[in-house]
């Protein structure tokens, strides 16, 4: 029976970006506590789900949690207290993190020891708006309290939760759904919960973030604020085994958003982590290989470098520029010693997208959504995003994800290129369709990376 059969349905949902997804799974991939079981779990030394294995020290609860109850409630009716992981402003993994009537609750003797709740989450409205939370939205209680409030047999989520709680601002966005061969402790989420979202806001235009969500995570149960609504009208309390919090806008309070403003930020200053990101690439990877009439099923031989073209679209390059992009790219193949592919992502299928993606060594293109594909790269002393911008105006957005995967940077204004821009971000003429480029300049680039050993 399914962990979240109470809702009389499969739950189906997303989280809030590709990105979001990478600065969860790192900062879940900070640590690996046991969690004691009873003899109802299988205890297993390497596991998976669809498409995607892991190394883990258990499966984190039983099917339907039934045999959690002694070790949640005590014989006096108390409650186990709330435990605290690992935190950074708005990532937080918690375990025994209670639900009652749409609030979460953590339980706890000790309530000085709990962040302040504005670095755990917000109330889920717009980050303009400035959504503050309240009690109503994440409370801190003492054990006595929660016997007082709780029903007395909890409601077991177990296993390990992906939940975000900002709202849907950034859903529907595929650069913001995302961001040796490696290995992670992390477990495979048994759920995704979105609380702010609902069902019908978390698509984008393309599909692609479905599709990632399938390629990532298999069969995944997924919930939205529907579900959430539902479970706040229960009469009933529930508990997270464990789960993994993320809020956009509490991250951004954080000390360490800074210039870049990015919900990952505060996750990546825990400490670095090598191939965090590996074992999602490798099952998204896997998923497309199944798909039929792969457009680039045969493994290259000598680098790849990938042209990702926007032609088509409103931000794009100048026509010249554009051609004559292309011809110094198609030139400089035999003499620098890589295989040029020329893409519009847009008129290629999702599993060609990522096929082609992760056999790229250097990513080029205008700034853009089609550039998020860096996640499928294969990170390497020479895995490279080239982003060209208008002249002077400049985003973060790509060199921070770029960075954060393992992946070197270099933006180019026309014919001048640099590796981080510390300037301030200016998004005057980016969005226009006279953006330049000095051909030269970029294969000037390409050569410097390629040399490398």
């Amino acid at each position: 029976m399914s962990v979240l059969a109470f809702f009389g349905r499969r739950l189906r949902g997303v989280v809030s970006g590709l990105f979001t997804v990478a600065g969860l799974t790192y900062i879940a991939s900070k640590i690996n506590i046991p969690t004691t079981v009873t003899t109802a779990t299988r205890s297993l030394n390497q596991w998976s789900i669809p498409h995607m294995t892991y190394r883990g020290d258990d499966l984190f609860g039983s099917n339907d949690g039934s045999a959690h109850q002694g070790e949640l409630v005590a014989k006096d009716g108390s409650f186990a207290p709330t435990k605290l992981l690992v935190h950074a402003a708005g990532n937080g993994i918690f375990e025994r993190l209670y639900v009652h009537g749409g609030t979460l609750y953590f339980v706890t003797d000790h309530p000085d020891s709990v962040p302040d709740i504005r670095f755990i989450t917000s109330s889920g409205g717009r980050l303009q708006d400035q959504p503050r939370p309240t009690s109503q939205d994440f409370d801190v209680i003492s054990p006595d309290a929660a016997q007082n409030l709780f029903s007395p047999s909890p409601i077991v989520l177990s296993g390990t939760t992906f939940f975000i709680t900002e709202n849907a601002q950034f859903a529907a966005h595929y650069y913001h759904f995302g961001a040796a061969s490696g290995r992670t402790t992390l477990a495979a989420p048994n759920r995704l919960m979105y609380s702010h979202v609902n069902s019908t806001k978390w698509r984008d235009r393309a599909h692609m973030v479905p599709f990632m969500v399938r390629a990532m995570f298999g069969s995944i149960e997924m919930s939205f604020a529907e579900d959430w609504s539902e479970m706040a009208s229960m009469d009933y309390t529930f508990v997270f085994d464990r789960v993994v919090l993320f809020d956009r806008w509490a991250a951004q309070n954080g000390p360490n958003s800074g210039r870049v403003r990015k919900c990952t930020a505060e996750a990546f200053s825990l400490g670095h982590v090598e191939h965090f990101w590996e074992p999602i690439r490798q099952s998204a990877i896997q998923f497309a290989d199944r798909a039929k009439g792969m457009a680039y099923m045969r493994g290259p031989t000598v680098p790849v470098v990938t042209y990702v073209s926007r032609q088509s679209t409103k931000r794009r390059l100048v026509a010249e520029d554009h051609d004559g992009l292309v011809q110094a790219l198609t030139d400089a193949q035999e003499i620098l010693g890589y295989e040029l592919r020329v893409a519009q992502m847009e008129n290629i299928s999702k599993a060609d997208q990522i096929k082609l993606s992760s056999q790229t060594t250097i990513m080029l293109g205008v700034h853009g959504n089609g550039l998020s594909n860096m996640l499928w790269m294969e990170r390497s002393s020479r895995s490279t995003v080239m982003e060209i911008h208008f002249p002077q105006a400049f985003v973060v957005d790509y060199e921070v994800a770029a960075m954060s995967l393992g992946h070197q940077y270099r933006g180019f204004w026309n014919d001048t290129y640099f590796i981080e821009q510390r300037g301030p971000q200016s998004l005057k003429g980016m969005h226009g369709s006279n953006i330049v480029i000095h051909a030269p300049t970029v294969i000037s680039a390409i050569a410097e990376i390629l040399n490398q050993p």
